[in-house]
């Protein structure tokens, strides 16, 4: 996909295409967008999950963490793309 721009001054908003590097060395492309719309399967990451809200104002390089059930996660910033819509 050739989607992203190579603005590293952008930061992660609602509509963002972003890749992200799990701290297993698993990446993953999605576009972040409103709790109505999320679908993760298709690629649609809520605002208002706990991964929707730690990457939320990031930009490229920044690494962020955030919980689910109480276990720990951290993820960073590889791509960020165009806001769609």
């Amino acid at each position: 996909m050739n989607n992203f721009i190579p603005d590293e001054l952008n930061e992660v908003q609602i509509g963002s295409l972003v890749e992200v590097l799990f701290q297993d060395g698993e990446k993953m492309e999605f576009t972040l967008t409103d709790s109505e719309t999320a679908n993760p399967s298709k690629g649609l990451i809520s605002y208002a999950s706990p991964l929707g809200r730690a990457i939320r104002g990031a930009r490229v390089g920044d690494t962020r963490m955030y919980s689910v059930e109480k276990v720990n996660f951290q993820v960073k910033i590889i791509k960020i793309g165009e806001k769609k819509g």
